[in-house]
């Protein structure tokens, strides 16, 4: 954002996830809370399942705790008519860029650039059509996770965002 002299701002999905089914992932959740379910999860995975309702639910309350705390409560720019430039850390089944793509489009987006140093191969042709422009430096045929193209994948902790996106959004 700096060295294009453009405001910042975080726009976190998060991955919808539940330990009884034997596909690790159901979806996403996008910045608003909408759900965004691939249709051939829909049917295996009914909404109204208890498991698959507390799973959301616990997923909206990390996403609202982790932009809450992230933004310091500040609330989210307007996207309306924006050029935007998402950037992702690595695109493996592409769940959570999609829910941020769908949410940026319902916000108004001018324009979409995804900007991410892998991505995988069928998630790249499917996401290619859906924004503007994207950046990405790996496009493998078989990605098995994101991790396998970092020497340290190691997660990121709360204050660790915190102190970096602190003076890179300022304290309004």
């Amino acid at each position: 954002a700096r060295y294009f002299d453009k405001e910042l701002d975080i726009l976190l999905s998060r991955k919808i996830s539940s330990p009884s089914w034997d596909e690790p992932l159901i979806g996403a959740v996008a910045p608003d809370g909408k759900v965004i379910m691939p249709e051939h999860r829909q049917a295996h995975f009914p909404m109204e399942e208890e498991i698959c309702r507390l799973s959301v639910e616990e997923t909206r309350k990390e996403l609202i705790r982790q932009t809450r705390l992230y933004r310091s409560n500040r609330p989210p720019r307007n996207m309306e008519g924006r050029a935007v430039l998402l950037v992702d850390d690595g695109i493996a089944t592409g769940s959570t860029i999609a829910a941020s793509v769908d949410y940026l489009k319902r916000a108004g987006a001018a324009s979409i650039i995804i900007a991410t140093p892998v991505c995988a191969q069928n998630v790249y042709d499917d996401l290619i059509n859906q924004v503007d422009h994207m950046v990405v430096l790996e496009v493998p045929e078989n990605l098995l996770a994101v991790g396998q193209f970092y020497q340290d994948f190691t997660a990121v902790e709360d204050h660790e965002i915190i102190d970096i996106l602190s003076p890179a959004m300022g304290k309004t």
